[in-house]
This record gives structure tokens, sequence and C-alpha cells, in this order.
């Protein structure tokens, strides 16, 4: 093999390995921005709390225009906190716990899942974008 070919040879590697890293690196001109100010509704439920299970915001504005953003934005009018775990994949809400709200509470087999505008999502929460005028619900259940 000749000079020129094994330069050439060494060129092609390089060039797919920084774009490899590129991509992981999510520095492609494709990256999702998520800093958009966004107004959406927002309502949280438990449902195996009862009557008083739900709080309801008619128009939450976020400027992380994220399922997750929103859920954030609420807990910042002081309602509510959220735990929260990520283990790659995305951020998973563990726990809402909603103030003021005894019969909210934790129960085997059950989970916190999200609709966005009706539809449930398997879109890791804080990477599934909305957009004004849409409308989340996470409901603390044991069906889905």
């Amino acid at each position: 093999m000749n000079k020129t070919k094994i330069f050439f040879a060494v060129v092609l590697i390089n060039i797919v390995i920084i774009a490899g890293i590129v991509n992981e690196l999510g520095l492609d001109e494709n990256e999702v921005d998520t800093s958009t100010v966004v107004t959406a509704k927002l309502s949280i439920a438990y449902s195996n709390a009862g009557d008083n299970d739900t709080i309801i915001f008619e128009a939450i504005t976020t400027t992380e225009s994220t399922v997750f953003g929103l859920l954030m934005s609420g807990s910042d009018q002081g309602n509510y906190d959220i735990r929260t775990v990520n283990e790659g994949q995305g951020v998973t809400v563990t726990n809402i716990i909603i103030n003021n709200c005894e019969e909210c509470q934790e129960e085997e087999g059950y989970s916190w899942q999200y609709t966005l505008n009706g539809f449930y999502s398997d879109i890791p929460s804080n990477r599934n974008i909305i957009t004004n005028g849409d409308v989340i619900e996470w409901i603390y259940t044991n069906e889905v």
C-alpha cells in the first residue's frame, strides 16, 4: 500500500471519528432549541386521592418549552415540589408533592405519567417540546 492511500485512509477515519463526537455532543445544527417562551395549561392529579386531588393552572408561562419545563414553572408558584431521577435517557418524575394535600400519598404500583394534548407519550418530559396553548396533564396512576 502506498503512502497516499494510507494518508487518505487515516483522514477518512479521523473524519468519521470527529463526526461521531460532534453527534454525541449535540453540536450539530439540528439541536432542538428549548429556550422559547411558551404559555400552556397544566394540571396535576392524584387519581388515588379523592375529590381534592387536582391542581389546575389555566396558563403557565415557561422559558423552557418542554413538558418538564412547564411543570417546573408551576412549582415556582409554591404549590408543589418535584422529585426526579435522570438515568441518562431523560428526566423521570418520581414524585410530585402537593402542599396541604393529606390524601395525596404514594402508593405501590402507581407512577407519574403525563399527557400532552390528551395523548400519553414515551418521550422523556425534558425532551418533549411544547407550544403555546398545549395542555399538559400529570397523572398519578396505576393504569399506564
